[in-house]
C-alpha cells in the first residue's frame, strides 16, 4: 500500500434538492462518498452524510456530523484507509425518496447501488447513467457526481482544499405533491424537470491529501513484543506448579 487518505469534509452547498423553484421546501438529501480501487473494482470505503436542506443552503460539517468542534471539518470516512498506488474518490449527491416526491420517471431502468457492496463495476458506476443509492433502508436518486483520480504514491505533499461541483449526468424528471392552498386540496404535479443534464446539483468543499504509511519499525516492534509474550506464556505453562 502506498499511503493513507487524509480527507476532510468542510461544507455542502445544495443547488438542486428535488423540488422545483416554483415550489421550494427543505428536502432529505445525502452526500455519498466512496473510495474505489480502479484496477480491481474493490470498494475500499464508503460513507453517506444524510441531511435536510433547501435549495441554495450551505450546510457545514458541524450539521453533518454530531460532536464536532466549531469550525472543524468532518472526516470523509470513519476510519483511516490504506491506499493502493492509484485510487478513485467518488462523490455523489442524492435526493432520498419521501412522501411528497415521486415517482421519478425512468427510475425503474436504473441500477440500485448498496454502499456495503464489496466490488464496484467501474465503467458502469462511474460513467453510466445516474444511480439509485441504498442508504440504510431508504433509496435515493442521484442528482450529481464528481470523482478524483488520486496518485497515492505522492505522500507528504501539502493537503489541498478543493471546491468540487457535482454535476448531473442526465436530466431528472418526475412529479411531486403540490401543497393544499385554501379550498384546493393537495394534488400531483404534471411531469417536471428537477435538474437538467450538466447542471450543478451541489458544491462540496473538502481537503484532500495522502499521508505516509505508518512506520514499519513500529509494526516490527509490536510483532516482536507479541512473540516475546507468547514465548513467556508458553514457558510459564511448562513450569511445574508448586505443591
Amino acid at each position: 500500500m502506498a499511503g493513507r487518505l487524509s480527507a476532510t469534509l468542510l461544507s455542502v452547498t445544495v443547488h438542486r434538492n428535488g423540488r422545483p423553484t416554483a415550489a421550494p421546501r427543505p428536502m432529505d438529501v445525502a452526500l455519498v462518498a466512496r473510495l474505489l480501487n480502479p484496477v480491481t473494482g474493490e470498494l475500499l470505503a464508503a460513507r453517506a452524510f444524510e441531511f435536510r436542506a433547501s435549495t441554495g443552503e450551505t450546510v457545514g460539517a458541524g450539521k453533518l456530523v454530531a460532536g464536532l468542534e466549531p469550525g472543524t471539518g468532518a472526516p470523509l470516512f470513519e476510519k483511516p484507509v490504506a491506499l493502493p498506488d492509484v485510487v478513485i474518490l467518488d462523490l455523489r449527491f442524492t435526493v432520498l425518496y419521501q412522501n411528497d416526491l415521486g415517482p421519478i420517471l425512468g427510475a425503474a431502468i436504473n441500477k440500485i447501488v448498496d454502499l456495503v457492496a464489496g466490488k464496484v463495476p467501474i465503467a458502469g458506476d462511474l460513467l453510466g447513467p445516474r444511480l439509485h443509492v441504498k442508504i440504510g433502508e431508504r433509496i435515493s436518486e442521484e442528482y450529481g457526481r464528481q470523482n478524483l483520480l488520486l496518485n497515492a504514491t505522492s505522500t507528504g505533499e501539502p493537503v489541498r482544499a478543493l471546491a468540487l461541483e457535482l454535476e448531473a449526468p442526465e436530466a431528472v424528471r418526475g412529479v411531486y405533491l403540490i401543497d393544499a392552498t385554501g379550498r384546493s386540496s393537495a394534488k400531483v404535479s404534471p411531469p417536471t424537470v428537477f435538474i437538467e443534464a450538466g447542471e450543478t446539483a451541489a458544491t462540496v468543499v473538502l481537503t484532500v491529501g495522502v499521508e505516509p504509511p505508518p512506520p514499519a519499525k513500529a509494526k516490527k516492534l509490536k510483532e516482536s513484543k507479541v512473540k516475546a509474550t507468547g514465548k513467556a506464556t508458553a514457558a510459564a505453562k511448562g513450569r511445574p506448579r508448586p505443591r
